[in-house]
């Protein structure tokens, strides 16, 4: 065997060797597997006391519960369906007349609405009877205050108003929450002076009482604002008639535990960023969305978030099988924070305490 040849012998056996060590054990021909271990890694103990990063979510306190007394209080409750609207294009065109508004009625999204001059509008959601409008929102921002009723007579003119117009059917049920104002100011950039804050209209927030509890949502809700002369300025009313009362029974109803787990993991899933929760306050009401008029847990809470704390109101369903979700669409108390930081006069209702 020549030189050469001894050479390329060694090297095709070198490669052959280098192929069998890249191949299973089981691939290598005869012979039982074998397990192949690598190097032992020392892990250091340290390691494993190190504390682990846990998503807690805020520290939830009840100075307020939902117990037994609370429990035996909704069982005097009952579900109603509400009645379709009785607001319709109808009565947009008849309330415009009144108010002295005029323009074309456009349809979009199933919404109807209305323009009137430059600073007038109606609209109205036919589904829901949601109806909102303004007759001159340059009123509003007047340079003179305008000559306006007292917070005592604004009741009585914006129920008169409602009740004239057939906006709020069951009107018995009705109350007034809250006798607010818009402000308006003026600068005179000669002087570098503001006229301070002036008052151009009062606005009277009615909430719903139905069976002696207080009823919160989307619905049964009208606010009518007052203007110069005690005009009716502008407003909102979304408020259906009731249907016949559908008693429920004790076995209808969550019982306490799962009310308060219900509240714990509301309050975790809208806010588990916070730091700390303090559920202050806690009642029975109504609850008015899609349809229904429902049993509810309502609580108010106190948010802190870093150097923040918010009040926030919420509500959780009382009924085993509710007809409808409770809870949905509400609004979180940043979002109330930066209006109350936008516009001081958009305040929400305060009027939250429950039985």
């Amino acid at each position: 065997m020549t030189e050469k040849r001894a050479t390329m012998l060694v090297a095709l056996m070198i490669a052959v060797a280098f192929v069998l060590v890249a191949l299973p054990v089981h691939a290598q021909g005869n012979g039982r597997p074998t397990l192949r271990t690598g190097p032992t890694i020392q892990v250091d103990p340290r390691i494993l006391q190190r504390p682990q990063l846990q998503l807690r979510g805020p520290n939830i306190q009840f100075r307020a519960k939902f117990d037994d007394r609370l429990l035996e209080r909704a069982s005097g409750m009952n579900l109603y369906r509400l009645q379709d609207p009785a607001v319709n294009a109808e009565t947009m065109r008849s309330l415009s007349e009144q108010l002295g508004m005029s323009g074309e009625t456009t349809q979009f999204g199933g919404m109807m609405g209305m323009m009137s001059g430059d600073a007038g509008f109606m609209m109205l959601d036919p589904k829901l009877g949601r109806l909102v409008f303004n007759v001159n929102l340059a009123e509003l921002v007047d340079d003179e205050a305008g000559k306006l009723p007292s917070d005592r007579e604004a009741g009585p003119i914006a129920m008169k108003f409602l009740r004239d117009n057939e906006l709020m059917p069951d009107m018995e049920q009705a109350v007034v929450t809250h006798v607010g104002h818009i402000n308006s100011a003026s600068f005179d950039p000669n002087t570098n002076r503001d006229s301070g804050a002036m008052v151009q209209a009062v606005v009277v927030h009615f909430a719903r009482q139905v069976d002696g509890f207080r009823v919160v949502g989307d619905g049964s809700k009208a606010v009518v604002q007052i203007g110069d002369g005690g005009n009716i300025a502008g407003g909102g009313v979304e408020w259906r008639a009731l249907g016949k009362a559908q008693k429920l029974s004790a076995e209808q109803f969550l019982g306490s535990e799962a009310v308060m787990r219900s509240i714990q993991s509301k309050l975790r899933g809208d806010f588990g960023m916070a730091t700390s929760i303090l559920v202050d306050r806690m009642g029975v009401f109504y609850y008015d969305r899609g349809g229904f008029l429902q049993p509810c847990v309502g609580f108010q809470a106190q948010v802190t978030s870093g150097e923040f704390t918010y009040s926030y109101f919420g509500q959780v369903a009382l009924m085993q099988q509710p007809p409808v979700m409770v809870g949905l669409g509400q609004m979180p108390p940043e979002a109330r924070e930066m209006l109350k930081m936008g516009g001081r006069d958009l305040k929400p209702e305060t009027d939250t305490e429950g039985d």
